[in-house]
């Protein structure tokens, strides 16, 4: 599934701004993230300058024939996803391919084309406040790179913070996630509690039932000791 209509105009938006200081020599990644409470969306968009388009090819059409193949399309996709290492709260998140689509590769030796991976990830339960950690490692040594997360559409999900090093090959995103359930604590402590007022209930019960039944057999005994006189 691709990113939403929202996700796509931010990512279009993201790639316009950038156009003008994307240099020839230079292998532009622009990653776009949307989270949910229990999903996690992304695209990276590869959009390789004229002076490396050279070097970029060379890399995916692996048979020398100028062209690429679907099979080489999948290939350098899997490869590229290899080299994002994603981490939730300090575990790590395996990340899934979804769908690819490179530009003709006419329009890439120009500078004018692109490559778009769009993958997704399942996102564990966890607590109300979450990190996710997203380190890009592709092509290091002629890239630059950019990272933004979306607005999320899930209410429930509040970005937090955005946190970058220099070049964007690191990145953190903090948010909130009401729908997180709540702590096994508070469980415990709930039930703990309700326990105590079942408890409490039951004795009064008791109690109740043992004055009754205390009343009862005395009423029996004057009545019996009335009988008797």
């Amino acid at each position: 599934m691709r990113l939403n209509v929202s996700a796509m105009l931010t990512a279009l938006l993201l790639s316009a701004s950038v156009a003008q200081a994307h240099r020839l020599d230079e292998y532009l990644q622009a990653v776009t993230i949307a989270v949910g409470h229990d999903r996690m969306r992304a695209q990276i968009r590869l959009t390789p300058g004229v002076a490396v388009y050279p070097i970029v090819l060379r890399s995916i059409d692996t048979d020398g024939d100028g062209a690429i193949s679907p099979g080489e399309q999948t290939a350098y996709a899997s490869r590229v996803l290899q080299d994002l290492s994603f981490a939730l709260d300090g575990t790590p998140l395996p990340i899934h391919f979804v769908s690819s689509t490179f530009a003709a590769v006419g329009a890439m030796k120009e500078g004018r084309g692109d490559i778009v991976i769009d993958f997704d990830a399942a996102l564990p339960a966890g607590a109300s406040s979450r990190k996710l950690i997203l380190e890009n490692r592709h092509q290091r040594q002629l890239s630059v790179y950019l990272v933004n997360a979306l607005v999320p559409t899930d209410t429930s999900v509040r970005i937090a913070e955005q946190i970058r090093n220099h070049e964007q090959s690191y990145y953190r995103l903090d948010f909130e996630n009401a729908a997180a359930p709540r702590p096994v604590a508070f469980h415990a402590q709930l039930l703990f509690t309700n326990s105590i007022i079942t408890i409490s209930a039951l004795l009064a019960l008791a109690s109740l039932i043992a004055f009754a039944r205390r009343n009862a057999r005395a009423i029996a005994s004057v009545q019996t000791q009335e009988l008797l006189d």
